[in-house]
């Protein structure tokens, strides 16, 4: 996300790691010289001040291509903020320099503000879209927010004043700072309503963002939940928290719960905020302290004769060896020492077990692949070798891709015998990269580390086609990296344990003598030239052909068409994608984007092929995030979305294939009766609320991106596909942002809606389908899919656009001032039902149109019900 804080916002986070830097100083001082006046509640603040300090300065410094880090980061300085008014500072005598600066740093109250920023926080945290109504609620919130923190600012900085002025006003000061010691009292239940709002988002997400919402949900209910409770307590039952300080060692330790509790907050919200996939916390958390209580009880069990033997032993310090060794207890002594020794001897037998049973794919994992290095030395070539490493860690580990490459010095390159990855390099700045490390080295888009920075374009995208999150390095006994095995991420969307790269760097040390031998049995990698034929059919592979006639795609750039005799030209697609897909014929190109036919060789199932212009590296990883989240939503009216590809920088999305066309299609033959129409709103309306449940905009809905199966059936196309714009690099010949349109079914050609795209960096999707909103560049959300569905529906019962054939300047101006032609003037004999939902929903006045896809459906089945009594 864009950097997009005012000046306003940066002052405010700037004061306050200004204002808990000096904080630390004088704490410091103060436990320094004055150790008399360092009580444990000023240790306590000053843990605090140092914990939520150092984690907000953190994510405001280094999170700043992250909106919502940077505003966590300034909840947690102003929260440090908070804990400066009390102890070391205020013990310090007003009297000269050091006395004037605590003045001014406790008078500044900063923390007045905290409401305000986790408002903003909880409004771009989760990133899913809320309906109307809670978004104009958060706006209020927020607003009140930054009133009430303002109101108690000001108020606070009377007690900078108490400190120069004058001796007549004191009373009037002293009674007017007074009023700061109930500030929080206003902003205690908008800091708890802003944490009941992140809540209610955290519900409407789904996957990763899901997990990290619950994961700054329960640190913050947790961490928080004490120190709201006291300030309950001490405005609606303040008898009681009197009864409570009456007895000071237990509120000491109902406060030193608080504390510690409230202290995990910032490291739990920080790595939410930040990391890409949270694990979920509840079940791992659980398992963890399950498999750590079976341990440490099976290490204590066994530990115990051991320790029975010392009491024995020191309790009977005062006998001979000889009384020790006769009767009972010498007895007692063998029965201890041999179940001591059992233990020992089965010690880790048994601790495998407790592994086995709380981690058993870790166990399996460890099983596999221990066995798999010794497996590998029985291969007898390199593609057998690259088989059975691929399946064995794709069986321990469940891969999105595993590739053994090997190097052939012939052809200067590391080449996979099995051709599911392209060749790379070996004078490649990330064959360097990884020569260098001796244990497999970790690829990570999303951090930007400086590995994947030093690297050139074409090996970036090399790493994103080959989706690769690992890349361990296989030597010869020289040292020579003779090889590399390429690892995807977890399915499971877990990390790699240091267990997991410590087997992995067995099986490629194993693979690695392997490959040296079979290099030394021909003075080759691969003696019969197999490397040599793998580098030619890859070539071959991406020189495909296209006939520009019958649109089929041919393995070959040269030569005739078999079936139209025309002339072959070089495709920009290869014959073979990844080993996996096949590429037909080419349906469609409309917008920025070109749609293949073609078939998953895997699983035998035809597919449409959507190819979109060619992106940065870092974008294309992205776009994976954002495939991956779109095809976890199913529904029947939702073309599914099978994953992405990436070929050489340009991301190729695999979609169902509906063969039966799309709306625009059928409106270019003429217009749907009313029931029909309505039908296809009806389906689509309820798979827009599915998608809006998931967290996901569609932003492009339009009637080439409405699609039919074969039965007739309507389905949306392309959902969740639209967002992934905001990722898209500037194109090298062009100064201005590039707004992707993803305007071409998966079926056929361009819609008859012209040009389907906005060079801008506020509007997206195709202008004539713009709701007034979305013509003004407002933060996309659900009613801006509803507005487009409606101006489908009225194009489908007329068969013409609302806006089309005018300048498209002219169309944003009529879109945003609601100016939509009725339906009564363009559909002859139009039934007042009809016309009557199009004048709601396609108003200006946002509270007359459908507020979800679910009241939308409900709208057109009342609608449908009347028509269908009228002509009865």
């Amino acid at each position: 996300m864009r950097r997009v804080l005012s000046g306003w916002d940066r002052g405010v986070a700037w004061i306050s790691i200004a204002k808990c830097v000096l904080a630390l100083v004088a704490y410091s001082t103060v436990a320094v010289f004055f150790p008399a006046r360092f009580d444990p509640g000023a240790w306590m603040n000053a843990l605090m001040v140092a914990a939520f300090g150092s984690m907000g300065a953190f994510l405001f410094i280094r999170g700043g291509r992250d909106r919502r880090a940077e505003l966590l980061g300034i909840s947690w300085l102003l929260t440090a903020n908070a804990y400066v008014s009390y102890p070391a500072a205020a013990s310090i005598s007003p009297d000269g320099a050091l006395g004037s600066v605590a003045a001014i740093l406790l008078g500044t109250y900063t923390e007045t503000f905290l409401a305000f920023f986790l408002w903003r926080f909880a409004g771009a945290f989760p990133d899913v879209p809320v309906p109307f109504l809670a978004s104009r609620v958060f706006g209020w919130m927020t607003k009140t927010s930054l009133l009430v923190g303002i109101g108690a600012f000001s108020i606070g900085q009377v007690r900078i004043i108490r400190f120069f002025h004058s001796e007549p006003l004191m009373p009037f000061l002293e009674w007017f700072a007074g009023l700061q010691e109930w500030k929080w009292y206003p902003l205690a239940p908008l800091m708890f309503l802003a944490i009941c709002a992140l809540a209610y988002k955290q519900d409407r997400a789904q996957g990763a963002e899901h997990r990290r919402g619950k994961l700054v949900v329960l640190a913050l209910v947790v961490g928080m939940g004490l120190p709201f409770l006291l300030i309950t307590m001490d405005v609606l039952f303040p008898r009681y928290l009197a009864m409570l300080r009456s007895y000071p060692v237990f509120q000491a330790r109902f406060i030193l719960a608080g504390n510690l509790l409230l202290l995990t907050v910032p490291f739990l919200t920080t790595y939410a905020v930040l990391a890409h996939n949270v694990l979920d916390v509840r079940l791992m958390a659980r398992s963890a302290v399950q498999h750590l209580l079976a341990r440490s009880s099976a290490s204590a069990l066994g530990l115990t004769p051991f320790v029975f033997l010392i009491v024995f032993l020191w309790s009977q310090r005062h006998e001979t060896l000889v009384e020790l060794a006769s009767g009972a207890q010498g007895l007692t002594l063998l029965v201890a020492t041999a179940l001591g020794v059992l233990f020992m001897r089965f010690r880790e037998p048994i601790l495998d077990a407790v592994d086995r049973r709380f981690f058993r794919d870790r166990y399996d994992a460890r099983r596999v692949l221990t066995e798999l290095a010794d497996q590998v030395r029985g291969t007898r070539n390199l593609g057998e070798l690259s088989r059975l490493v691929g399946q064995g860690v794709d069986l321990a580990l469940h891969l999105d891709r595993v590739a053994l490459l090997t190097q052939d010095p012939k052809v200067g390159r590391f080449i996979d015998p099995l051709e599911q990855v392209r060749p790379l390099d070996l004078a490649s700045k990330l064959a360097t990269l990884v020569q260098g490390h001796q244990e497999p080295l970790e690829i990570n888009f999303d951090a930007r580390g400086p590995e994947v920075l030093g690297l050139e374009e074409d090996e970036r995208h090399w790493l994103v086609d080959s989706r690769v999150s690992m890349i361990a390095p296989a030597y010869a006994l020289d040292g020579e990296l003779i090889g590399i095995l390429v690892l995807g991420g977890k399915k499971s969307e877990l990390p790699f344990l240091k267990e997991d790269r410590e087997m992995l760097q067995a099986v490629c040390s194993a693979a690695g003598l392997v490959m040296e031998v079979l290099a030394l049995k021909d003075q080759a990698p691969a003696g019969d030239g197999a490397s040599r034929v793998v580098g030619v059919a890859e070539e071959r592979r991406a020189a495909a052909g296209e006939c520009l006639v019958c649109s089929r795609i041919l393995p070959r750039a040269e030569g005739n068409c078999p079936q139209c005799d025309f002339e072959l030209e070089p495709a920009s697609v290869p014959y073979v994608l990844n080993g996996q897909f096949r590429f037909e014929k080419r349906l469609g190109t409309g917008g920025m984007a070109v749609v293949y036919r073609g078939t998953d060789l895997r699983l035998g199932r035809p597919l449409a092929i959507k190819t979109l212009p060619r992106v940065a590296p870092e974008a294309a990883v992205r776009l994976h995030h954002e495939a991956r989240a779109a095809a976890n939503v199913t529904h029947q009216g939702l073309a599914a979305i099978y994953g992405i590809e990436t070929w050489r920088g340009v991301p190729m999305i695999l979609l169902e294939l509906l063969p039966g066309g799309t709306l625009g299609d059928q409106l270019a033959e003429g217009r749907l009766e009313p029931l029909v129409a309505i039908e296809t709103g009806q389906t689509v309306a309820l798979a827009l609320h599915k998608i809006h449940a998931a967290g996901i905009l569609h932003r492009d809905v339009k009637p080439s991106n409405i699609g039919y199966t074969e039965e007739g059936y309507a389905k949306l196309l392309d959902f969740g596909i639209a967002r992934i714009q905001h990722d898209l690099r500037q194109r090298p010949d062009s100064g201005m942002h590039l707004a992707y349109d993803p305007g071409l079914a998966n079926a056929q050609l361009a819609d008859a809606s012209g040009p389907s795209r906005t060079r801008t960096g506020q509007i997206m999707g195709t202008v004539p389908y713009l709701s007034p909103e979305a013509a003004s560049g407002a933060r996309p959300e659900p009613s801006f899919d509803l507005w487009s569905l409606a101006v489908v529906l009225w194009e489908a019962l007329t068969a013409k656009n609302l806006f089309l054939g005018r300048d498209w300047g002219a169309v944003l101006a009529e879109i945003r001032g609601g100016e939509v032609r009725s339906l009564r003037d363009h559909l002859p004999g139009c039934p007042e039902p009809l016309a009557a939902f199009f004048d709601d929903e396609l108003a200006l006045d946002r509270r007359r149109r459908s507020s979800s896809g679910r009241e939308m459906w409900e709208r057109l089945e009342r609608l449908r019900l009347e028509l269908l009594g009228s002509s009865s």
